[in-house]
């Protein structure tokens, strides 16, 4: 269970993004780089030591992305158009009634009454 006090996850991810971004750029001022942009001074790649920080900010960031999609939308995400299979067992099964009803307010918008069931 999660404690009372604690920050919520995307708030949590959002600070790790903010954090690991400042100390990126204070890694490349160190090092008289340019922030990476689209500009064509934007240095072509980043130098090694400040790998780690670049996986740092990439890791929050597509974690962010996925917790704010709805749960249809990260199932297209990661099972692909093409991969009906995926969205086919989770109607088949009846998995979608098997999400707590505590998080059943998130999927009101979702297009879960246009999915049919093959009986």
């Amino acid at each position: 269970m999660a404690l009372a006090n604690a920050a919520p996850l995307i708030v949590e991810l959002a600070a790790k993004i903010t954090s690991s971004v400042a100390e990126l750029q204070v890694g490349l001022a160190a090092q008289g780089l340019e922030n990476p942009s689209w500009a064509e001074n934007s240095p072509p790649y980043l130098p090694s030591n400040l790998h780690q920080l670049r996986d740092e900010v990439l890791d929050a960031t597509a974690e962010l992305h996925e917790v704010l999609l709805e749960p249809l939308m990260l199932i297209y995400k990661f099972a692909g158009v093409s991969n009906v299979v995926s969205i086919d067992s989770i109607v088949r099964f009846k998995i979608l009634d098997m999400i707590p009803l505590a998080a059943r307010p998130l999927l009101k918008k979702s297009p879960r009454k246009r999915i049919s069931t093959r009986g």
